[in-house]
Formats: C-alpha cells, structure tokens, sequence
C-alpha cells in the first residue's frame, strides 16, 4: 500500500459520488421518518375522532335564568340577550359545554337548602359532584346578578 492510498482511499470517481450517497440516504431516512410520523399522527386523530367523551350518554339539563336579586334587574340594568351555559350530566360528572369560569354552582335539595357549593375554576370542562349526594337537587350557576338553575337527579 503506497502513502497516497493511504491518504486518499477512494479513487477519483468514487470520491465524487461519496456525497450523493451520503445525500441520497439522509433524504431517504427523512422522508421514511415523516411518512411514520404523518401516519402516527393520522391513526392519532382517527382515534381521537372516534373516543367517546364519557363512558355513559350525558343527559343535557336545561337551564332557565332570572335575576339573583329580582329588584337589582328591573332598577337600570341593560336588557341585553343572555348566552345560557350548556351543561350535561353523566353519573356523578357535570359536564360545561361552554365556559362556566368564576360563576358558583349550588346543589338545593327540596327545602331549599344548599347541599353543595363551589367555585368553578377557569377553563373547567367537567366537575365531578360527591359521593355522598343522592336524590334530586336544583343545579344553580351564579354569575354576576344572574342565576342559571336547572333541576338534576344523583343515585
């Protein structure tokens, strides 16, 4: 073996194509990399698309409004349209379809006692009620001078 082999192991041509191959099969492995990623992320989605969003069938409750001090709404405030929350119900779940941030959710039981009371934190999506309260309640949500209630039934 001579000291310019040594120095230069590849001949001419060979050393030309050395960056093509080298290019060829980093490109090859990105692009066989991205197809797994696309169809990782794709069977992601497809299951997420067909993942129920509880175990059971939420019952939806119907919520009316009226004003927490009947005298504060008819002395000047603003007859303006009310975005009622939607809210469901599975088992023990509450379940707030649209933002519920800051308001106070209260559980009367039938002499008008409250059973339950709490803050809903901001961004809540669900609140699950104790354990320990069976039997049919009105569902109030307080927000500001309006109060959203709607009637729940818990066994």
């Amino acid at each position: 073996m001579n000291s310019s082999e040594l120095l230069f192991p590849l001949r001419f041509g060979e050393f030309f194509m050395l960056p093509y191959f080298c290019t060829a099969n980093i490109l090859n492995y990105i692009i066989m990399a991205n197809k797994r990623l696309l169809f990782a992320s794709m069977v992601t989605l497809l299951s997420l698309m067909t993942t129920p969003v509880s175990a059971g069938n939420p019952t939806d409750i119907n919520l009316g409004v009226r004003y927490v001090d009947p005298e504060q709404g008819e002395n000047g405030s603003q007859r303006l349209p009310v975005l009622i929350p939607h809210v469901g119900i599975d088992d023990y779940t509450l379940i707030f379809y649209t933002p519920c941030d800051g308001c106070i959710l209260r559980l009367l039981d039938e002499n008008e006692n409250v059973a339950f009371t709490t803050v809903i934190p901001d961004g809540t999506t669900s609140l699950i009620l104790p354990s320990y309260l069976s039997g049919d309640y009105q569902l109030q949500i307080v927000s500001g001078y309006l109060c959203f209630y709607g009637f729940v039934s818990l066994f």
